[in-house]
């Protein structure tokens, strides 16, 4: 079987793990509608791929692209020789002193690969539903242009305003990159919201995507016969304890439990089919 393969592959072959999984923050200013799943997402692609993984993993039907060609022609609109002062630096990291070696061939796999194994990720075998994202890089294109020209065909197309657009007609949201999940020290960050993590430990735990419908209390859903529960930013602390055990549900289903800590004894967990996970270190990075 052929194998495709180029100087220092090996460096970049798992990079998308290696991520940091960053929140979608939306901009109300620039968005149209009050919600909507159509996306315009302003970031680098690979950071921005990343963060739709919770909500669209192995949910989307087609895929465009449009890539640098690398035709090494520095004087298009962009740099499309594989050595903008971006690429540069991050390949600097990835890759170290290599790069420096680099062809500018080389270069573009480094840079593609990651994208494409999570683009990957994304897609679906038996079709999916017809949304719009977009991913925007250049702060200035993504405000001034991206934005103004999809709103402008929105409201052509379907007459809609900020006020009329729905969530499967003419609308879309406009989302921002924000901090990352993890801070450098591996502890969650604090602005993180219930709902943001609710949604990236429900991910993790299953590869699938969390209804924020079913999400009741600790409960933040059920998939393939276990049960989620997510102590997190609670009143009087993170704790599972016999409290907390009032909004666990009373069944035979398996529990996994993410708190800070757990005053139950291994009895108590077990009477109750939990499975205690604690916060920061046993939520997986992704």
């Amino acid at each position: 079987m052929p194998l495709f393969s180029w100087i220092g592959k090996e460096k970049v072959v798992n990079h998308d793990k290696e991520v940091s999984f960053r929140l979608l923050r939306k901009n109300k200013s620039l968005s149209l509608g009050e919600r909507s799943e159509n996306l315009i997402v302003e970031g680098d692609n690979l950071e921005a791929l990343k963060a739709l993984l919770p909500f669209y993993y192995g949910k989307v039907k087609c895929i465009y692209i449009d890539p640098p060609y690398n035709t090494g022609n520095e004087k298009w609109v962009y740099n499309d020789r594989v050595n903008s002062a971006h690429i540069k630096e991050w390949l600097g990291k990835v890759v170290g002193p290599e790069g420096e070696d680099l062809t500018r061939h080389d270069k573009w796999l480094y840079m593609m690969y990651p994208r494409l194994k999570l683009l990957h990720q994304l897609l679906r075998e038996d079709g999916g539903n017809r949304k719009f994202i977009l991913v925007e890089l250049e702060k200035k294109i993504a405000r001034e242009i991206t934005q103004e020209r999809v709103r402008r065909v929105a409201k052509k197309l379907f007459g809609s305003s900020s006020a009329k657009a729905t969530a499967d007609k003419g609308s879309f949201e406009y989302a921002e990159l924000g901090e990352p999940l993890f801070s450098a020290d591996g502890t969650i960050n604090e602005k993180v919201s219930f709902e943001e993590m609710a949604s990236y430990v429900y991910f993790t735990e299953t590869l699938s995507n969390i209804d924020n419908r079913k999400i009741k209390g600790a409960f933040i859903g059920e998939h393939n016969g276990t049960e989620y529960y997510l102590l997190f930013k609670q009143k009087g602390g993170n704790i599972l304890n016999r409290a907390a055990l009032k909004g666990i549900k009373k069944n035979e289903e398996r529990k996994v439990v993410y708190a800070d800590k757990s005053l139950l004894s291994k009895e108590i967990l077990e009477q109750y089919n939990i499975a205690f996970k604690q916060i920061p270190y046993q939520v997986r990075v992704y």
